[in-house]
């Protein structure tokens, strides 16, 4: 199941998404992979936190069922026409909340972007994230307990040269109360970053 959800991911996020999402928000592909690969750690690790519990794995196996079928990886060039189709907004203040701002000023600052731009990475990232894992969930039949047990897996052998999960969940965690945003999702931290540091 984790060679298919690698493999399908990095034939979707790929040169032409990278290079169309950057035509979209303005910014050019250097810059946009720049920040797809910074941006990724930080959806992954507050998507991450959420399944650590029975609660945020059963929210995350009901979000894919009800939203997040998979069907967006399917047309991607509608999402890179339309990014509203996507959702992105909606699926980002889920996953980081109030530190969205906070977030989006570090990826700006790391990589020379602007913060508009960074936002509209971060829109077009979103639901092609949550499409791979509903694409996954519906292949493999996945229920809450797995779908947990995969993120772990794939979180956890992280080998990322970009920023770190601890520094990520302790940058989201401002109170200190273990919880990230208490909603959504988690997924693979690992393989994406590792993709964009090729």
């Amino acid at each position: 199941m984790e060679n298919f959800l690698t493999d399908l991911l990095s034939s979707k996020i790929n040169e032409d998404f990278v290079s169309g999402t950057g035509q979209k928000v303005g910014l050019d592909s250097e810059k946009t992979n720049s920040v797809v690969s910074e941006a990724l750690p930080f959806l992954l690790g507050a998507l991450a936190k959420n399944t650590e519990n029975p609660e945020g794995a059963a929210a995350l196996q009901n979000a894919l069922k009800k939203d997040h079928d998979g069907s967006v990886l399917d047309d991607l060039g509608g999402l890179l026409a339309n990014p509203e189709k996507g959702k992105g907004e909606g699926i980002l203040k889920h996953i980081l909340g109030n530190q969205l701002g906070g977030v989006e000023g570090l990826i700006a600052s790391k990589t020379g972007a602007d913060k508009k731009g960074v936002n509209g990475v971060l829109k077009m990232l979103a639901p092609v994230i949550l499409g791979g894992l509903g694409k996954m969930q519906q292949k493999g039949n996945l229920d809450a307990s797995q779908l947990s047990n995969l993120l772990k897996m794939a979180t956890g052998s992280t080998g990322a040269k970009s920023i770190s999960m601890s520094f990520v969940t302790s940058f989201l965690d401002k109170n200190g109360d273990g919880s990230v945003k208490d909603d959504l999702l988690k997924m693979f931290l690992a393989w994406v970053t590792k993709f964009f540091k090729k």
